[in-house]
């Protein structure tokens, strides 16, 4: 299993409770969606340094993580994420 976790800052503070919401289930609703994506969850930061949106996800393997990457659904999420965020860094690791 790979954990794949995302952070991202928002660009703009107005509206950020509409911008999560729009994230959340957009990346939430992938699960079963695209093969490979075991769980996705979307968290909202509470932290002073900016970072204020969090995906945490489980993939079957590295292989469904490739795929999931490029999956056509993820990629127009991921168009919409950009639209409100910035500062992305990302995380990936083999858990047990």
């Amino acid at each position: 299993m790979i954990r794949h976790i995302v952070i991202w800052k928002f660009k703009e503070t107005e509206d950020i409770d509409q911008q999560f919401a729009c994230i959340a289930s957009g990346l939430e609703g992938l699960v079963g969606q695209i093969d490979g994506l075991v769980s996705a969850k979307v968290f909202q930061g509470c932290g002073s340094d900016g970072y204020s949106v969090m995906l945490d996800s489980i993939l079957r393997d590295q292989t469904a993580l490739d795929f999931y990457q490029d999956h056509p659904l993820h990629v127009a999420k991921k168009q919409v994420i950009g639209m409100y965020t910035c500062g992305r860094f990302s995380f990936d690791c083999e858990i047990t």
